[in-house]
């Protein structure tokens, strides 16, 4: 399983952002904004994996048995979701390389 550039490395959340798991489902607030992001299930099950230490490969293998989904449509909602977040200011790579 070969995971695109985006997603190599460890991420988590950027400094100062707050999250909570509320009623099964994780909630973000974007500082920037003042908002919060509920986001769906398979966001919350990355989000709540994305720990600095856990690396996008081992996340992908979670979710392919969690969802009975193919590694390959695992690595693609990661890095859609990561490509996101990151792009949000939600998201940091852990190594200190630049996403």
């Amino acid at each position: 399983m070969t995971l695109p550039d985006r997603t190599d490395g460890c991420f988590e959340p950027a400094p100062g952002i707050a999250w909570r798991e509320i009623g099964g489902r994780v909630v973000v607030l974007q500082p920037l904004t003042d908002q919060l992001m509920t986001l769906n299930a398979t966001g919350g099950a990355i989000w709540k994996r994305l720990d600095g230490a856990t690396d996008a490969a081992a996340i992908a293998r979670d979710l392919a048995a969690a969802y009975r989904v193919t590694p390959d449509e695992a690595i693609s909602d990661i890095r859609t979701f990561v490509d996101d977040m990151v792009s949000r200011g939600l998201l940091v790579r852990r190594d200190g390389e630049p996403e």
